[in-house]
């Protein structure tokens, strides 16, 4: 297309060929026969010595004289051919035309291979597929950690036709490198590691588990555990089904990192399973919501076991009607209740901790909106407790992340994004080393949260 309008608007070029050849067709012609007689003669010879031939002139061949050339020793010459006779030879073959130069070439831009040609799509050269662009599940990185060097990230790769692949990302170096493994269903709902070698991927209808760090998966869904194990210290935790051979719910615990799964009672959960926090062999702790009839808040209730899940009992909490919660931590019998309410800029949020399990509980700061506000604002996104006095608050709208070390009371911001975006989970496998997903990024800190290192993508 490009060739083809620079051809179309070069006219000079056309023009120039129509300037040279009109004379000869035209004006030529009509003053040759305005001369005739003996003028005529003189033009066909000059005409001839110049290579032109009569009729190329516009005027028919003249005949060749009845009355032999007795004086002329010599025959005259003939353009193009060799004399023989001493007499007028015939008329001349006619001369080829008289050469036009070539138009010099008329530069063209070079035009991009689907507009240059018309072939077929088969046989153009093919074009490299548009690089991906990374999309995180829920918009930011979930990493899971078993210790300070492995990790494992599920990243969807999508191309800007929007077809999606996805791809675990795992590191041995805390996430300063990564490599690609395969993951054994694209549609990932969850993935959790116990050790550097035993872990978790959860898909809809199947559950996978591998025991050599992500190379291989093995698919055991059935009867037993079907949702994504909690790893604690001493034992692993999972929820599943059990079928005796009705099928009901069921709670699965693991004391080999997922190689053999013994089933033990299945507590008395009131309305959804919001977390499972395990502590030692023995202990654990299962939070639970419920909605309130009339009402668009839900109940918390709490449920702990101390002998390995063989009898549960309840517990109370504090945070009454609520939209939303967070349970944490870092020591035996001592924990954090975060509860929010509407998930607004402003929202009202209010910590409690316990130090006897979840029997009683103390509130240590909250932000009302009115008289307190010892809690940063923003949403609730995670929270993660380090150690005893230790924890860490992901927050939405603006995407922050902030630090207590004096159990709560006080809260300073660690990174500040600024930005209305979704930010992921908090992860500390110890006091020093931690991780942060948010806006595309994930975050390390090897000292304790002093210093944070933007990884970029993994």
């Amino acid at each position: 297309m490009k060739e083809s309008r620079a051809l179309a608007g070069n006219t000079d070029w056309q023009t120039t060929h129509r300037v040279v050849r009109r004379p000869l067709r035209q004006g030529g012609g009509r003053l040759l026969v305005a001369l005739g007689g003996p003028g005529l003669l003189v033009l066909l010879v000059l005409a001839t010595a110049l290579g032109a031939q009569p009729a190329a002139l516009g005027v028919p061949p003249a005949a060749p004289s009845p009355t032999p050339l007795r004086d002329a020793p010599t025959p005259q010459p003939t353009v193009g051919r060799a004399a023989t006779r001493t007499a007028l030879p015939p008329p001349a073959p006619p001369a080829p035309p008289i050469p036009t130069p070539p138009a010099p070439p008329i530069p063209i831009p070079p035009a991009p291979p689907i507009l240059a040609r018309a072939r077929p799509a088969a046989e153009d050269t093919p074009t490299p597929a548009p690089a991906p662009v990374s999309l995180m599940p829920f918009g930011v990185p979930y990493p899971t950690f078993a210790d300070a060097q492995h990790g494992w990230v599920v990243l969807p790769l999508c191309d800007e036709a929007g077809a999606c692949t996805t791809w675990l990302r795992t590191t041995a170096d805390g996430g300063t490198s990564w490599q690609t493994r395969p993951l054994p269903a694209g549609d990932v709902a969850g993935i959790r590691f116990a050790t550097a070698r035993d872990g978790w991927v959860i898909s809809p209808g199947h559950f996978f588990t591998t025991h050599d760090g992500g190379l291989t998966w093995a698919d055991t869904a059935g009867p037993g555990p079907t949702g994504l194990p909690e790893p604690g210290p001493g034992a692993a935790w999972a929820f599943g089904q059990t079928c005796t051979p009705t099928c009901r719910p069921g709670l699965f615990r693991s004391p080999d990192n997922g190689h053999t799964w013994q089933a033990t009672r299945y507590p008395p959960i009131q309305g959804t399973v919001q977390q499972m926090i395990p502590q030692g062999a023995r202990d654990a702790w299962v939070l639970s919501a419920a909605e309130v009839p009339g009402h668009d808040s839900s109940a918390l209730h709490l449920l702990a076991t101390h002998d390995a899940g063989q009898t549960w009992r309840a517990l109370p909490t504090p945070c009454g009607a609520t939209e939303e919660a967070q349970l944490g931590a870092a020591a035996p019998g001592q924990l954090w209740l975060l509860c929010g309410d509407l998930p607004l800029p402003q929202q009202q949020k209010r910590l409690y901790r316990s130090a006897d399990g979840g029997h009683a509980w103390q509130l240590v700061g909250a932000a009302d909106g009115l008289r307190r506000q010892d809690l940063p604002a923003g949403v609730l996104g995670d929270l993660a407790v380090a150690a005893p006095d230790q924890a860490w608050l992901a927050l939405q709208q603006p995407a922050a992340l902030y630090r207590t070390t004096d159990g709560g009371r006080t809260w300073h911001p660690a990174i500040t994004l600024g930005d209305d975006a979704p930010v992921g989970q908090v992860q500390f496998v110890d006091a020093q080393h931690g991780w942060w997903g948010a806006m595309g990024h994930l975050y390390r800190t090897s000292d304790g949260g002093d210093h944070w290192v933007d990884l970029g993508l993994p």
